[in-house]
């Protein structure tokens, strides 16, 4: 749903079938159609190539797992760097952070590849906390606040390395691993202060949640360029906008509103979906395919 909406907003730019992949491709890549949207490129790649990370996961010690997936990150972020400087004279990506240099998955494969390793432990527990104990440990929490104001310190222009009157965000290659680790490491501190509430808690009610955020997460940036396209104008000619009891109220209602409309919806449709006899029937055919193909 989210492709459609990106699709149809853009629907003016497009001159032909062949314009409608040109502008998607040229707004994944150098961001200039929907910036906001840049994450949706990522994370469709990364979906697609999960079938091949979870065998490999499955296959490999976690440790060597874990080491294959951050060289691959490092080296694909410093390969991407140093073309889109030298090649077309600025970091394509996102934007001028580029915190995912060349919007291509291997730059975030760490990140997606380390929250796999700490679901597997957790399931692997039938699920339990107990499998989360080594980051609770104090110095494990200390060193992820540290990994945090590390990670920001690599996005910032403190990362960056000058080479023949080229700037080189060498950080952004080692930034997302520093964010990813501490973020994880932060938020199951968090849950393991709250998990005997949380464990009282009805378990589909707790989806419901996980998967309202997400979804409300996805949307967010196509409804934000939007929103911010009707009425960023209207800030710019009218600064009294923000004086009027109120001002700000409206719009920040109408934008939420506009979130919780579509979660519900693509909601609807993922329960329905789930529900359908359709999953199963592409899923045999599918199995059949690749049976013959011998997969």
């Amino acid at each position: 749903m989210i492709l459609a909406l990106y699709l149809i907003i853009n629907y003016p730019l497009y001159k032909s079938f062949l314009g409608v992949i040109k502008t998607y491709l040229l707004g994944g890549i150098f961001l200039n159609i929907i910036p906001a949207t840049w994450y949706i490129f990522i994370i469709i790649q990364l979906y697609l190539i999960f079938p091949l990370l979870f065998n490999l996961m499955n296959r490999l010690p976690l440790k060597n797992f874990i080491v294959i997936t951050l060289m691959v990150k490092i080296s694909a972020s410093f390969i991407i760097i140093l073309l889109s400087e030298f090649w077309f004279g600025k970091l394509i990506g996102f934007g001028d952070g580029a915190l995912a240099p060349g919007n291509i998955c291997l730059t975030r494969l760490f990140e997606f590849c380390f929250g796999m390793i700490v679901a597997k432990l957790y399931f692997e527990k039938n699920p339990s906390f107990v499998s989360f104990e080594w980051f609770t440990n104090k110095i494990v929490l200390a060193c992820a606040v540290i990994s945090e104001i590390l990670g920001l310190w690599l996005s910032s222009d403190k990362g960056n390395l000058v080479i023949n009157g080229k700037i080189l965000p060498l950080g952004l290659t080692l930034s997302d691993i520093f964010i990813g680790f501490a973020i994880v490491t932060i938020v199951i501190n968090i849950i393991s202060i709250f998990k005997y509430y949380l464990l009282k808690i009805n378990q589909k009610f707790l989806s419901l949640v996980s998967n309202s955020t997400y979804e409300a997460y996805l949307f967010h940036g196509v409804l934000l360029s939007v929103f911010t396209g009707l009425f960023y104008p209207a800030f710019l000619n009218n600064y009294k906008f923000f004086n009027v009891p109120g001002g700000l109220l409206y719009p920040i209602l109408i934008y939420l509103i506009g979130l919780l409309i579509f979660t519900i919806l693509n909601l609807s449709l993922g329960v329905y979906l789930e529900r359908s006899s359709l999953l199963s029937y592409i899923d045999k055919k599918l199995n059949s395919l690749l049976g013959r193909l011998g997969v």
